[in-house]
């Protein structure tokens, strides 16, 4: 890796744009940063929501909170254009700009169609723009609506909704592979970052088949204490990255929950700790998001989707189909939950691993293309 550190122009700036309009943008992110740290490569995380004041910050927290209460809601939300550019502080993006330009060169990384308007107006005078995007699902978003109006370097697309095919996967040598045959009768259910969708009834009937529900929730009143067959995780409530309140660790803590009283917590530094139980389960269950089809990559566990939220998360589950790495609750309900069925699926994941190019390998190959005077070489 010294080759590359060697080939980046000083002073070379690289920004991960995000955003925690889900965590399936923000989590990448932060691995993303953690792997490039690794070999030498310096970057900045951005938060898109961190251009927000405080009322707009608060507006998109109750937001959320309302969202998954009422996932109908939410749904319609997905398919509303919303201009965020409005909600940002006019302030705030200037200062960003005035950073930005006091380098000479800046390349940013995109996994939010969010940016896309402050990045749109910034015209630096003398310093050097390089714009690449990270996409997460395979359906559009309508974040990525204006994506014609900027110039884009290069985009990378971890799911071909135009072939059906996986393009990238992400690899975290931390997590310490589980074979399939050692796990438990576990299947991990949850509703996204923000926990949306009835996913605790839908999946009731798993315990007459015998299996094990480990749910990860949002908060404690939605925590059932009686049901014996199922574990309730509770993502750190303390854990507040929008307004920069959280702990040192960019990724947050889990809570194992015995009692409303007795949780314990466990963080991972180098991925969210959601990962551990995947790893340990023979399916997950939840919405088709893109970071929880990277996550059933990643460990090699079948993703068993419930109603998908928008045209993006549709792509996903034609992914998902496509491929036999998964399939609808429907389903496997229909199939009565089998076990072989979703073993069978299982090896399908593993017969794609052995083929995906790692994104972030590739990422580090492309910017290693950057000459040592400042002037960047086609990517093409």
């Amino acid at each position: 890796m010294k080759e590359i550190e060697k080939k980046l122009p000083k002073p070379y700036s690289l920004k991960i744009l995000t955003s925690l309009i889900g965590y399936g943008i923000y989590l990448p992110a932060q691995i993303i940063q953690q792997q490039l740290a690794a070999s030498g490569i310096a970057s900045e995380i951005l938060v898109f929501e961190w251009l927000y004041d405080a009322e707009k910050k608060k507006t998109f927290s109750d937001s959320a909170a309302a969202y998954a209460d009422n996932y109908k809601l939410a749904q319609l939300a997905a398919k509303i254009p919303v201009n965020y550019q409005a909600s940002t502080d006019p302030a705030l993006v200037e200062r960003l700009y005035q950073q930005w330009m006091q380098e000479e060169q800046t390349h940013f990384l995109c996994l939010s169609g969010l940016w896309f308007a402050i990045l749109k107006n910034y015209h630096p005078p003398f310093a050097l723009k390089t714009i690449n995007c990270c996409r997460m699902d395979a359906g559009q978003a309508h974040t990525w609506s204006n994506e014609h109006q900027l110039v884009i370097d290069r985009s990378y697309f971890l799911f071909d909704i135009q072939l059906k095919k996986i393009n990238y996967a992400f690899h975290i040598p931390e997590l310490k592979h589980i074979p399939y045959a050692k796990r438990s009768k576990n299947i991990v259910i949850h509703g996204g970052g923000w926990g949306l969708g009835d996913f605790i009834t839908k999946t009731a009937a798993l315990a007459d088949a015998g299996y094990h529900r480990n749910i990860l929730i949002k908060s404690l009143n939605k925590y059932r204490p009686d049901d014996t067959q199922t574990s309730y995780y509770l993502n750190d409530p303390d854990w507040d990255i929008l307004n920069k309140n959280s702990s040192s660790s960019p990724f947050p803590a889990i809570g194992h929950i015995h009692h409303r009283d007795d949780i314990s917590y466990f963080h991972h530094d180098h991925y969210h700790p959601v990962l551990d139980l995947i790893n340990q389960s023979k399916a997950i269950i939840s919405k088709p998001g893109g970071m929880t089809l990277t996550d059933s990559l990643i460990t090699g566990t079948p993703l068993i989707y419930l109603d998908p939220m928008g045209e993006n998360e549709e792509g996903n589950a034609v992914i998902v189909n496509e491929n036999k790495i998964g399939m609808s609750f429907e389903k496997w309900k229909n199939d009565n939950f089998s076990l072989q069925t979703i073993h069978e699926l299982h090896k399908n994941i593993v017969t794609l691993q052995s083929d995906l190019p790692d994104f972030i390998a590739t990422f580090k190959h492309d910017i290693s293309r950057y000459s040592d005077n400042g002037s960047i070489r086609s990517f093409f």
